[in-house]
């Protein structure tokens, strides 16, 4: 492949993780609005956070950037390092998002059920509703889930 396309399949790829972590962030503000109006159902999916992993194509295009403009021997000596740090870094940010954001729907008194008719699109993450709970029983998760599930219809 000549590099005039090869170049522009690669910006293209910086764009979608772009989008990727675009919709990350929007995932993340959308459930913590409904946190603050403290919304009786909150559709989350955990496999989001791993888009976050796309941003690693950021960091291919720092270190051509960085290798064509500077002297090309030190930049290409420590890509490998810098790559795989980055890599680790961004999944374990996307593994501390979905754990934090768990936590924070179950601080504000909201129970985990299943989505059955729901699937993680995204990623191998769990696609959960959150039902708003005014009981800390536990016999009130199956109470919330099971009466809600025949209330409602899981739209999202």
């Amino acid at each position: 492949m000549s590099p005039k396309p090869a170049q522009i399949i690669f910006v293209g790829f910086n764009l979608l993780a772009c989008l990727g972590v675009g919709y990350l962030v929007f995932d993340i503000y959308r459930v913590e609005q409904a946190i603050a109006k403290q919304e009786e159902i909150v559709f989350y999916d955990s496999g989001i956070s791993f888009l976050l992993l796309s941003s690693v194509f950021w960091a291919l295009s720092l270190i051509q950037y960085l290798g064509l403009r500077k002297s090309e021997n030190t930049i290409y000596r420590h890509a490998s390092v810098f790559l795989v740090g980055w890599f680790v870094a961004s999944l374990a940010i996307a593994y501390s998002i979905s754990i934090v954001q768990k936590s924070r729907l179950e601080e504000a008194s909201y129970l985990a059920c299943d989505a059955p008719e729901s699937l993680s699109r995204v990623s191998r993450g769990k696609s959960l509703i959150y039902i708003k709970s005014e009981e800390s029983d536990t016999n009130s998760e199956l109470t919330a889930c099971s009466v809600s599930g025949e209330q409602k219809h899981w739209t999202n």
